[in-house]
């Protein structure tokens, strides 16, 4: 989960269900789920002694912050929210492609004027 967020890999990109909010936010719920799952099986295997742990309520705590988010990702991308972020990145990215050009425009024409070379838009 953590490198489908950060994008590490590419991993994101390249999968069709976690390139989607709503398959994404399916799978992550499900994962929730898993781990819920997890909890009864381990409270019938282990019996009284489990469930007094720190590790059940954990698991627990974040059993339930996985569906929940999974469930806001599911609504976000019925809502197609997706749609306006993605329009979003790609105006930054585009804006930023732009800066770079004129960064590099005026550091070239600068040094030809004999005026010292602009460094005001760091990348």
């Amino acid at each position: 989960i953590i490198v489908t967020e950060t994008n590490l890999f590419n991993l994101r990109s390249e999968s069709k269900i976690l390139k989607l909010w709503a398959p994404r936010g399916l799978f992550y719920a499900f994962i929730g789920i898993l781990g819920l799952n997890a909890i009864t099986t381990s409270v019938l295997v282990q019996g009284a002694q489990f469930q007094r742990s720190v590790f059940r309520n954990l698991l627990v705590v974040f059993s339930a912050l996985m569906i929940g988010i999974g469930i806001v990702y599911v609504a976000m991308g019925l809502l197609c929210i997706q749609l306006i972020n993605d329009r979003l990145e790609h105006d930054y990215q585009e804006r930023r492609h732009r800066a770079v050009e004129i960064k590099n425009t005026t550091d070239k024409y600068g040094s030809l004027s004999g005026s010292p070379p602009s460094t005001s838009i760091v990348v």
